[in-house]
């Protein structure tokens, strides 16, 4: 049996932190996102090393401050590509993906397929911009598809399954083995499922982020009666199986440990925390966050059957695919 293990984290930008207060007055300091970007980078790297090996490691709302503490780190363990994206706010994040150099020694295991599947998507309105990254991987013989998303955030079906619809309709899910994973900003399983039908999702109960608020299209943000939820999610080809999964959001001074019961209770996966109507950093004694993001931190161990590896190296020789583009 093979294993691919990937992990995966919305490392909450500064640039929206509006969105966890609530409030488009209230925003972070330097000190303050710059002290929460540290703590990422240590609870990065003790995820690195405890979980070793992180085969492909794929982050969400990386800003530029924030990829600029990063990168020493995962640049020296992985191939990295970032993809810049703009909202229509005109708020820009980046979304990081590293492939492991020891997994994938060379880097012609990995084709980034990100700008064709933009130049796909922008065919036809742009209604949200398509926030993924797509690549077709080596694993050792076998080629995977890996889709790292990070889906729509307004409450929208429409829009949400436009965009779920054309990542299905360019990677082609009748070819190929696949898994897609990040943020889909959805917690509804039946939705999810009812357009990648082909696929099998990790239903687990294991909420994986705290959003107080809900911002509309005409900039009104509501309390949401439910807090906490689960819309980080990885979904993968039926003869592909998830051996093990790990939630975690609390860095116990970096020592971190598997949350076998998910998010309990308020201040669990809270940056920051209300007292008196003043928001405050919810930092440890030693002035590090507790938890650095509105999101768990997720490690997904992957069982890639040796009959799927044995087939791939059958086929190692043939010409190498791209994937087939569909017009509408």
């Amino acid at each position: 049996m093979n294993y691919l293990k990937i992990c995966n984290f919305n490392i909450m930008s500064h640039s929206h932190s509006h969105f966890f207060f609530g409030d488009d007055s209230i925003s972070e300091s330097k000190e303050q996102y710059l002290n929460r970007y540290s703590t990422t980078f240590y609870i990065i790297n003790t995820v690195i090393v405890n979980y070793n090996p992180i085969d492909i490691l794929s982050l969400e709302e990386v800003t530029q401050e924030s990829y600029d503490i990063l990168n020493p780190l995962i640049s020296t363990y992985y191939h990295i590509y970032v993809s810049e994206i703009t909202s229509p706010s005109g708020l820009g994040t980046l979304l990081v993906t590293g492939f492991n150099k020891i997994t994938f020694p060379d880097k012609d295991l990995i084709q980034d397929l990100t700008s064709d599947f933009q130049k796909f998507y922008n065919n036809d309105s742009k209604p949200y911009p398509c926030r993924s990254q797509i690549y077709e991987i080596n694993l050792r013989g076998t080629t995977i598809i890996y889709s790292h998303l990070h889906a729509p955030g307004i409450p929208d079906d429409k829009i949400k399954t436009q965009y779920f619809s054309k990542v299905k309709e360019f990677i082609n899910l009748r070819d190929k083995i696949h898994i897609l994973c990040g943020d889909f900003n959805e917690e509804r399983i039946d939705f999810l499922m009812s357009i990648f039908d082909q696929l099998k999702i990790l239903d687990d109960d294991r909420v994986t982020s705290y959003h107080k608020f809900t911002k509309n299209e005409t900039g009104l943000y509501t309390e949401n009666d439910n807090k906490y939820k689960r819309v980080d999610h990885i979904l993968l080809s039926p003869n592909l199986n998830i051996e093990s999964y790990h939630t975690i959001y609390n860095s116990k001074h970096y020592g971190l440990g598997n949350h076998f019961n998910g998010i309990i209770g308020d201040g669990s996966v809270n940056p920051y925390y209300k007292y008196q109507n003043i928001w405050y950093p919810h930092v440890n004694i030693y002035g590090g966050y507790i938890w650095p993001s509105d999101h768990t931190l997720n490690v997904y161990n992957i069982e890639v059957p040796h009959k799927i590896i044995s087939e791939g190296v059958a086929k190692k020789k043939s010409p190498k695919k791209k994937l087939a583009k569909k017009t509408s």
